[in-house]
């Protein structure tokens, strides 16, 4: 998310709460991107660890996101 984002989603929770950002919104929105970015980091660093240690099982976690993404990308389309 750039810089953009992040001013228009405080902006919006601005307008929501009370009209004006305050320095706890701000707080508590960079405490809860910090935290999904770093349990994604960790998600991504198990995966590392334990899936992908051969070119067999690289390929197997390649093809397994491959389908993933056909398969929400084509349920679009239903």
């Amino acid at each position: 998310m750039g810089i953009g984002g992040v001013r228009g989603m405080l902006v919006s929770l601005g307008v929501l709460h009370s009209e004006m950002v305050e320095m706890t919104m701000i707080l508590f929105f960079v405490l809860g991107v910090s935290t999904v970015f770093a349990l994604f980091g960790l998600l991504v660093l198990f995966v590392n660890r334990n899936f992908l240690c051969s070119i067999k099982s690289v390929r197997r976690v390649f093809a397994t996101a491959g389908v993933l993404s056909i398969a929400v990308g084509g349920s679009m389309f239903w």
